[in-house]
């Protein structure tokens, strides 16, 4: 399944790497091959979404349950404690030597600075894995997932989630990977009706 990503030389690579990070857009389809690539590796996962759900939101900041993903209460306080939770996650199985792959959007400046830290930890082994989908087929996805979650009264955070991000993307606050940002840098295309 992998290969419709990845060419044989980039799975190669990928396998010898210590720590993944994937990147992308809320409903690009990185959770799933996330997933993926950590059973390919032998490798522990981790999501940002994971973290916040099970052990952010329920403990530390006393969410309303009415409106769980509100982006005003996690864009600072929330979302920084997300990801130093993810941090601490990733540094325990990093010292114990263990393959790590990281499932979050990282369309901030803390890809970087996550790349670099990690990048000394692992000896340079770490990848930074970008899924580019179209918007259409994004929102179709989401849209999708919201009127499932809507069936069994689940909240569904995706359209707000996009809404926040593209707005940051316009206002230069976030931006999209780029080589450098890490020692491997890998760009998928995850369209439907792509076959790599």
């Amino acid at each position: 399944m992998l290969e419709r990503f990845f060419t044989s030389k980039e799975l190669k690579i990928l396998k010898s790497l210590q720590v993944v990070m994937m990147c992308g857009m809320v409903g690009s389809g990185k959770s799933f091959i996330a997933k993926k690539l950590a059973q390919f590796l032998g490798a522990v996962y981790l999501s940002s979404d994971g973290v916040r759900w099970h052990e952010v939101m329920p403990y530390d900041l006393g969410f309303d349950y009415d409106n769980l993903f509100s982006f005003d209460r996690m864009d600072k306080k929330g979302f920084a404690k997300v990801y130093q939770k993810l941090w601490q996650k990733t540094n325990k199985y990093v010292l114990k030597g263990k393959k790590v792959v990281l499932d979050a959007t990282f369309l901030n400046t803390r890809r970087k600075n996550w790349a670099t830290r990690l990048s000394k930890k692992v000896a340079g082994n770490l990848g930074l894995v970008f899924v580019q989908t179209d918007m259409d087929i994004i929102l179709k996805r989401v849209k999708a997932r919201e009127a499932l979650r809507k069936k069994d009264n689940l909240y569904e955070p995706g359209l707000k989630a996009i809404l926040y991000y593209q707005e940051k993307i316009k206002k230069g606050e976030v931006n999209w990977p780029k080589k450098g940002d890490a020692p491997f840098v890998f760009f998928i295309n995850n369209n439907a009706e792509s076959k790599k």
